[in-house]
This record gives C-alpha cells, sequence and structure tokens, in this order.
C-alpha cells in the first residue's frame, strides 16, 4: 500500500512538472499495486487533456465514491461536466 500512495505521490509531482508520460507510469503503477486517490486524480487530468472528458468524469466519480470530500476531484469534476453541457 506504501509503494502505491509514494507512485501517486510522484505522479503529481510529475504531472506539475508537465511531464505527462512519466505521471502516466506513475499512476499507473500507483492503480497496480493498490491505487491511491492522487493516481486516480492524474489519470483523470491527464484523460481530460486529451480530450477525453467523459472517461476523465467517470475516473473522477470513481475517485469521489472512495474519497467523497476531495475538494480537487470534486472541482475537476464540476468543471469537466459544465464544459460537457455547454
Amino acid at each position: 500500500m506504501l509503494r502505491s500512495i509514494v507512485a501517486g505521490k510522484r505522479a503529481l509531482c510529475w504531472l506539475a512538472l508537465e511531464k505527462d508520460a512519466n505521471a502516466s507510469r506513475e499512476a499507473e503503477e500507483s492503480l497496480r499495486l493498490w491505487g491511491s486517490s492522487d493516481a486516480r486524480y492524474v489519470v483523470a487530468v491527464l484523460l481530460a487533456s486529451r480530450g477525453k472528458t467523459r472517461e476523465a468524469i467517470a475516473e473522477l466519480d470513481s475517485l469521489l465514491s472512495l474519497y467523497p470530500d476531495d475538494p480537487s476531484a470534486r472541482m475537476l469534476r464540476d468543471t469537466l461536466r459544465a464544459e460537457t453541457e455547454r
């Protein structure tokens, strides 16, 4: 579990550095090991950045089903939903 959390944190760091390939690789590793909320968030951001809004929303819905009080996930999901309704 700890290795999954660490990989999720690394994925967030890579995302902040705009190194999407590295972020994706670390997020996938985290999800393979156990699945951290950070990894799910990174996957959602990467999906959204590729125009896969519905898939990103689904990932965020999964994240929020496990961690309903995650403000970043909720804000991103609400933003993506509003964009799809336009």
